[in-house]
């Protein structure tokens, strides 16, 4: 049972992990270049 509470603790942190690097990315880009913006919001 704990095997699969630690295992579902991963996978949030994983999760998160992808979310935040894709929120990274997305704001990279609106940043360095504005014609994308229209495609974020």
């Amino acid at each position: 049972m704990q095997q699969l509470a630690l295992f579902f603790i991963f996978l949030i942190l994983v999760n998160t992990k992808i979310t935040f690097s894709s929120v990274f990315y997305v704001l990279y880009y609106k940043r360095y270049h504005p014609d994308l913006n229209t495609y974020y919001q």
